[in-house]
């Protein structure tokens, strides 16, 4: 079965240990994505992103967490701002954003990303395939 979705693979030049700590932890994915951020500890706590200048934000329940390997967070709820022109401002709930490791050497790793659901017929595609570019490269 094939998953609609966006994808997007990137070789760093760093271990999976350190790629897996910037995705799993709060104070990882404050460097990155959102100083804005609530991240749990375990599988089944909830994580919170929120962006308070975009007026966005975020909340999913996280789903994997396998050490210098996997993190899955699956969107139970999100607002895209009203002033987006949006006609659905709820459009990432229900997706899945995926971060899967491979270990390349002690120093280097490939991040395979891809936020499932994340198609290209949602109005919010460009903006968020545009965010997600710009992002994740400073994981």
């Amino acid at each position: 079965m094939i998953v609609k979705g966006f994808s997007l693979p990137l070789k760093l030049p760093v271990s999976a240990k350190n790629v897996y700590e910037a995705i799993s932890t709060e104070r990882g994915v404050r460097k990155w994505w959102t100083e804005f951020a609530d991240v749990g500890h375990d599988t089944g706590s909830m994580a919170e992103f929120r962006f308070p200048k975009a007026g966005f934000y975020v909340k999913a329940e996280i789903q994997s967490l396998v050490p210098t390997k996997l993190v899955e967070w699956k969107v139970i709820d999100s607002m895209h701002p009203e002033k987006s022109g949006f006609s659905n401002l709820r459009d990432w709930e229900g997706t899945l954003i995926r971060f899967e490791i491979e270990h390349v050497s002690e120093n280097e790793s490939v991040l395979h990303f891809t936020h499932q659901g994340l198609s290209k017929e949602l109005e919010c595609y460009q903006v968020c395939e545009n965010g997600w570019c710009s992002l994740i490269f400073q994981v």
